[in-house]
């Protein structure tokens, strides 16, 4: 491991814990490094707060002369207005000489205009050390900057002879659970990763969920039910106020201090969905189910990651899961469960 690499990892290390609580923006790291030793680190703070430069420059100790320091930064820094300073401003003013930044912002508003002013500036500018790696931190930022929608997760859980849920009769109701009672850990801790959460009008109505993040530490994801029709009873456990809830909804319905309205045009709906998040700068997003609104992202092709947890439990008979044609990228054993990731390339 080179140098700038050895600083970048620390980067790294520094950024990764906060990337939820940055939201919209990325997580970043930062590094300022004198005589091979860091006077300076920082994190991005959560949305609103200090960038992760300024973070660092906070941290030094002491008003030293930084034109034989480094910068070592893990994103390109910002070179715009927004809720905060240009980070650019502050690296120039500082006396730095020397910037090594891992991978470029997506975001059209930087995208290399942060490297050009502080090159003009008379600033050495090194781009790329560990640069997938920088890039796979935000993959949710670059998805959406770059696809111009959320970062999409598919989620399920299957029965070992292959069905998500029994088949329901005389409009029976509750969740039959497929899955040992502490694979919730995981998948709460899930939800605590990521912007927002989706569910469908049956799933919501037939396992009348709660979407919260109980059973592992962290931020509720806002919560996304369909409701094309307006079928669903405002008792359900969704409406409790908990966390931010959106119905999605093709009737031009009245939000309510417990849950928003958005309306979409369902002949669309992948389409539509995806850009009503990007407008809300909703970054991420689990679907969660039921099969009908997951395999209309498979279909589509729309989808970045699916996590298949599959019990040791059997139905006979019931709904059927989904279907991903390609292999697992990886396998876990949690429990008595086996956990299968898929990337969509």
């Amino acid at each position: 491991m080179s140098v700038h690499e050895k600083y970048m990892a620390a980067c790294l290390k520094l950024a990764t814990p906060g990337i939820r609580a940055a939201m919209p923006n990325p997580s970043v790291g930062a590094m300022i490094v004198h005589n091979q030793e860091i006077i300076g680190a920082g994190c991005t703070q959560p949305f609103g707060g200090n960038h992760a430069e300024v973070e660092a420059f906070n941290a030094i100790s002491s008003s030293e002369n930084l034109s034989d320091a480094t910068l070592y930064v893990t994103l390109e820094p910002c070179s715009h207005h927004g809720n905060t300073p240009p980070c650019t401003d502050l690296i120039i003013q500082s006396g730095i000489k020397h910037v090594v930044i891992g991978s470029l912002d997506p975001n059209a508003l930087v995208n290399g205009s942060g490297i050009n002013r502080l090159k003009s500036s008379g600033i050495n500018v090194e781009v790329g050390p560990m640069q997938a790696e920088c890039e796979l931190l935000n993959k949710r930022f670059y998805t959406f900057h770059q696809k111009k929608r959320p970062y999409i997760i598919l989620k399920w859980a299957q029965t070992a002879d292959g069905f998500i849920d029994k088949l329901r009769k005389n409009n029976e109701e509750g969740i039959h659970w497929i899955t040992h009672p502490e694979t919730k850990k995981i998948t709460h801790q899930w939800r605590s990763e990521e912007a927002a959460i989706v569910i469908g009008t049956n799933t919501a109505i037939n396992d009348n969920p709660n979407l919260t993040v109980r059973a592992a530490y962290g931020t509720n994801p806002a919560r996304i039910i369909l409701d094309e029709d307006d079928k669903l009873p405002k008792n359900l456990s969704l409406f409790d106020g908990a966390s931010r809830t959106i119905i999605l909804s093709k009737k031009k319905l009245k939000s309510s201090k417990n849950y928003e309205v958005w309306n979409l045009n369902f002949d669309n709906f992948i389409s539509e969905f995806n850009n009503a998040l990007f407008t809300n700068e909703i970054l991420s997003v689990i679907v969660e189910g039921g099969g009908q609104l997951l395999n209309s992202f498979l279909k589509q092709g729309v989808w970045d990651e699916a996590r298949v947890l599959t019990g040791n439990t059997q139905f006979g008979a019931g709904l059927l899961a989904p279907k991903i044609s390609s292999q697992p990228t990886s396998l876990e054993k949690f429990n008595d469960d086996q956990i299968s990731y898929y990337i969509n390339d």
